[in-house]
């Protein structure tokens, strides 16, 4: 349920930045295919989701490809979003947390989504409650650099108003531990 309300923000001719993570995989597989979408991702998972769907022009950073996530990194890939002007970013986390923002699993991933966070007007993180609060290895932002959260039922009710005092819309799911993949 996280994916369908993430992409119920997408709107007609929204250029889209989409991170990588299972998650974003499955926004990927939600959206509309009657949208005329232009989406640069540095996902392999989410650029085979994305297609099929004939009316979006699919954009594949390039760079070293992450075996361990089927992912580009490296200057190549952040280049390529240097290039960019998007008005959405669609991103899950290893971690978000009010201390340290964003953070990553690895320090390659975290260098190619500053620079997804650079070049997006607005910047969505969808995150199964288990994330939240949680810092992992790599910093990648602050959190005030974040819009929207999409989260499940299980979030923490006080944690919510904390997300939302620092201005950030917080969207909740219905259901615990819902379908999408948690990406524990």
């Amino acid at each position: 349920l996280i994916a369908q309300i993430a992409a119920s923000l997408i709107q007609e001719g929204d250029a889209l930045l989409l991170a990588t993570g299972t998650t974003v995989v499955e926004v990927a597989r939600a959206i509309d295919p009657a949208l005329n979408l232009t989406v640069v991702t540095s996902s392999l998972p989410v650029a085979m989701e994305l297609v099929a769907k004939p009316k979006v022009k699919l954009i594949m950073a390039g760079g070293v490809l992450r075996r361990e996530g089927l992912s580009t990194t490296g200057h190549m890939a952040e280049y390529c979003f240097d290039e960019i002007n998007a008005d959405k970013l669609i991103t899950s986390a290893a971690g978000l947390s009010t201390e340290e923002g964003l953070t990553e699993y690895s320090n390659e991933d975290a260098v190619v989504k500053r620079a997804m966070l650079r070049r997006a007007r607005e910047v969505i993180v969808v995150s199964h409650h288990s994330k939240l609060e949680r810092v992992a290895f790599a910093s990648v932002a602050p959190l005030d650099i974040v819009d929207v959260i999409i989260t499940d039922s299980g979030a923490e009710s006080q944690l919510v108003e904390l997300y939302q005092e620092r201005g950030i819309e917080v969207i909740i799911a219905p259901g615990k531990g819902n379908d999408d993949a948690a990406e524990v």
